[in-house]
């Protein structure tokens, strides 16, 4: 007979990864069609109605403390004096101390880099 039903839905999904997009497209799909057709579910109200819980970077202090020292007992003394280090001198003397051993070492190289940030330089 021609007729035609049109509906517009938001989605929204969490996702890390490059998945959101399809996982947002996927739930705006998925109940446009519930409430446009009516359609009963015996499934929990909304699997997304809680939200998790923010996650936040670890400070240098932090990472410091998470390492073994019988493991990483070198790069966690350069963290800990990563995060003493108070000014451009005190830090410059930690990557001197510790370049060396440590140059290769990514946790060490970006906790420098962050602490120059915290510290304006």
């Amino acid at each position: 007979d021609g007729s035609e039903v049109t509906t517009t839905n938001v989605g929204e999904a969490m996702d890390s990864g490059d998945k959101g997009m399809n996982k947002a497209m996927s739930a705006a799909l998925k109940y446009a069609l519930l409430h446009m057709f009516l359609i009963p579910t015996a499934e929990e109200k909304d699997p997304d109605a809680s939200t998790p819980p923010e996650t936040r970077p670890k400070t240098i202090a932090e990472i410091a403390d998470s390492l073994d020292p019988q493991n990483d007992g070198v790069l966690k003394e350069a963290l800990s004096q990563i995060v003493a280090a108070t000014d451009k001198d005190s830090l410059m003397n930690v990557w001197k101390s510790f370049s060396e051993q440590l140059q290769t070492n990514p946790m060490f190289t970006q906790c420098m880099s962050c602490r120059r940030k915290e510290l304006g330089l």
